[in-house]
């Protein structure tokens, strides 16, 4: 009897978006292409007058170049300095915490109306885990 509470939690869990999802191969909002190395992915999305999606994932800090088209922007050096990139005013998901990032590398770009920020924290050796903000 407990097992099925417990595969019943899972399931809503996974339903509600709690744990990581399968990346897709594009976000659509903003057509983002995320490379296909990436994984451990988590994304929401926001808003009434504009729209906000905010997303996370982790990829081979080699594959930050892959993203760069997308965005409109190239990654810079690594950095500790802090930074706003990819913050938002009001976080209510625990996966998304730019802010914790201790080495960093940033990268902001524009196509039309619609701006992307991104945040890679790449303080785990060749690892890079991607916070990525995309609003109109």
């Amino acid at each position: 009897m407990y097992w099925t509470l417990w595969v019943a939690v899972g399931v809503l869990a996974v339903a509600l978006g709690c744990g990581p999802e399968q990346p897709p191969s594009v976000i659509a909002f903003g057509d983002v292409h995320v490379p296909a190395s990436a994984h451990d992915f988590y994304e929401t999305s926001s808003g009434l007058q504009g729209t906000m999606l905010q997303a996370r994932f982790e990829l081979p800090e080699a594959d930050l170049r892959l993203l760069e088209p997308s965005l409109h922007c190239v990654f810079g050096p690594p950095s500790s300095t802090p930074s706003s990139v990819a913050h938002v005013g009001t976080n209510r998901k625990s996966w998304y915490a730019p802010e914790s990032a201790r080495l960093h590398r940033e990268c902001q770009g524009r196509q039309g109306r619609i701006a992307y920020e991104a945040l890679a924290d790449v303080s785990r050796p060749g690892t890079a885990r991607v916070y990525l903000l995309v609003e109109d």
